[in-house]
């Protein structure tokens, strides 16, 4: 865990008496050149602390704000925030199972949970900063930014747009849903929504907290799944016959 917090100008220091828990990505590839060529954005490694100290403000600009999500410009490339502001009864909900049942805020769960994907070579968006603000001890904004994966409209969205797309892109599902599986990855919010399809066809898990690397069923992810897309009246054949088999 990060031990920085932002003050009221916008400058990073060290945490003050737990007031922010904050993460912040490191970048793990595309270095700075030598030969003072500029930097491929595109290759990853792309994001440093001015995005981190953008993405921070920007994100607690959500405190006055219900949970959302939006896309964000960053000097060379775009962001997916979203988060905002928690309840009285979501906090307390989510403190009580943090101190008594060691899970994490949702925001910082999914946090962990993409880096894991990722680590593991599944389709997933790169977490850039996750934060938990409390004040008063009592938690009061929650955000996570991702990184932004251009053109790739969500599973659901060409579902109900009826577009012909929806059969490559329910086999290209139930494939990573397969490799994440054997992965030892359980969702456990596995519906239509959280799955985008970029414009390779290729289908990319999103909405990662509520689950994780743990010995459980992945039975639930599958019929979550198809309950989803017959109440959507979709015939699941493709999903279903790609992840049987793999491919």
């Amino acid at each position: 865990m990060s031990d920085l917090y932002m003050d009221r100008n916008g400058e990073l220091k060290r945490r003050n008496e737990g007031r922010m828990q904050l993460f912040i990505a490191r970048p793990s590839e595309g270095a700075p050149p030598t030969d003072k060529t500029p930097r491929d954005h595109q290759k990853g490694g792309w994001f440093q602390a001015d995005g981190a100290r953008e993405l921070i403000s920007r994100g607690m600009a959500l405190h006055g704000m219900p949970d959302s999500g939006s896309q964000v410009a960053l000097t060379h490339n775009a962001a997916w925030l979203k988060g905002g502001r928690l309840t009285l009864e979501s906090s307390l909900r989510h403190g009580f199972k943090r101190l008594v049942l060691r899970q994490p805020f949702p925001r910082i769960a999914e946090f962990h949970n993409l880096s894991w994907l990722r680590a593991h070579d599944l389709p997933a968006p790169k977490p850039l900063v996750a934060c938990v603000w409390s004040l008063r001890l009592i938690a009061r904004l929650q955000f996570l930014a991702t990184e932004w994966i251009a053109d790739a409209p969500s599973l659901l969205a060409l579902i109900e747009a009826r577009s012909p797309k929806v059969p490559d892109a329910l086999a290209a599902t139930g494939r990573v849903v397969k490799r994440m599986h054997a992965a030892g990855f359980v969702h456990r919010n596995c519906f239509p929504r959280n799955f985008i399809v970029d414009d390779a066809g290729a289908a990319w898990i999103l909405d990662a907290w509520r689950g994780g690397p743990k010995a459980s069923s992945t039975s639930v992810d599958v019929q979550d799944f198809e309950a989803r897309l017959a109440e959507l009246q979709v015939d699941p054949t493709p999903f279903r016959d790609s992840y049987a088999s793999g491919v």
